[in-house]
């Protein structure tokens, strides 16, 4: 299943799902659409803070599982066994993100969308807020953070890019301009984009990567040319199983950094690094190049031919 994020109408993100994934509002029109499935969803503003803090805990709980058997044996030995019922708002502000904490994962959804948190917790510390990520790392599901401040890198693995879309102008026109107009290194390849039966393939070395149908327009004029194909760290996108157009590429190694695991994988003997939430059980990973986050230049002149 994916999620599509739009800003103002645009598209300004597609990732695969569940991911944690942080939204910047910067009071543009944000929309997000699931594509390829259904899935229950539950919004957290401040309205369901401020109704879960002036009820007692049984109740926050009791909301978000109402089978009283089934509650009681989710929160079997739980620390919240003993305040059960007191008031939310009366316990410590650690207690009070756990409570909700609680009731999020008890809460029988998929995605849980959180509006403008840095209004929500207005009186919390940032570190108190933590503790409220902390636990929501067992959530099973996606969390999508859209706030107006970037805060709690380390939990988010996606991030919605609001960077005005660059005029022609402002993108390098050369090969040799590429590290003057982005901030990540991009390696170039040598590659073609041949016409199949069942549509466009971008061939870079051994990999036949299927194009999408959507991606067809922009380049047409393109097929059977040779081609200088520039990739960096987040050309890629990520799928948690195989599936038809995507690359199997080996994990050189992946280390935990703060609360993500840094994937070193290798494509085409060159090593690039994907930030994961959770350790892969496998050797590999699941990608697919994007068109929307590479280039490709002229072989020779070094022209830049896409983006047009």
């Amino acid at each position: 299943m994916r999620l599509e994020v739009r800003v103002d109408g645009n598209k300004k993100g597609n990732f695969e799902l569940p991911a944690w994934i942080f939204v910047r509002n910067i009071g543009k029109l944000i929309s997000f659409r699931l594509k390829d499935g259904k899935s229950k969803s539950l919004l957290v503003c401040r309205n369901t803070f401020l109704r879960i803090r002036k009820g007692t805990v049984i109740q926050a709980l009791s909301r978000a599982e109402p089978s009283n058997v089934e509650l009681k044996k989710k929160i079997t030995g739980s620390p919240l066994l003993g305040v059960l019922k007191r008031k939310v708002c009366e316990l410590s502000a650690l207690d009070q993100m756990r409570v909700l904490a609680t009731a999020l994962l008890l809460s029988d959804v998929e995605i849980l969308h959180f509006k403008l948190p840095s209004s929500i917790f207005a009186d919390l510390k940032p570190s108190t807020v933590e503790v409220l990520l902390r636990h929501l790392k067992a959530f099973q599901g996606s969390v999508l953070w859209e706030d107006s401040i970037e805060q709690f890198e380390p939990y988010f693995s996606n991030k919605v890019d609001l960077t005005p879309t660059k005029e022609p102008s402002e993108t390098p026109l050369k090969l040799e301009d590429l590290a003057r107009f982005e901030t990540l290194p991009f390696h170039p390849f040598r590659g073609t984009i041949n016409k199949s039966d069942s549509g466009l393939t971008l061939l870079i070395g051994d990999h036949h990567i299927e194009l999408e149908a959507d991606e067809y327009p922009t380049i047409l004029g393109l097929v059977n040319h040779e081609l200088i194909v520039c990739l960096s760290d987040e050309s890629f996108e990520f799928f948690r199983k195989e599936k038809k157009g995507c690359l199997k590429l080996p994990i050189l190694h992946q280390n935990k950094y703060g609360l993500s695991y840094h994937q070193i994988y290798e494509f085409e003997t060159v090593p690039f690094l994907h930030r994961a939430e959770r350790r892969s059980p496998v050797p590999h990973v699941f990608v697919r190049p994007s068109l929307s986050r590479l280039y490709l230049f002229h072989p020779k002149s070094g022209a830049r031919l896409f983006p047009l």
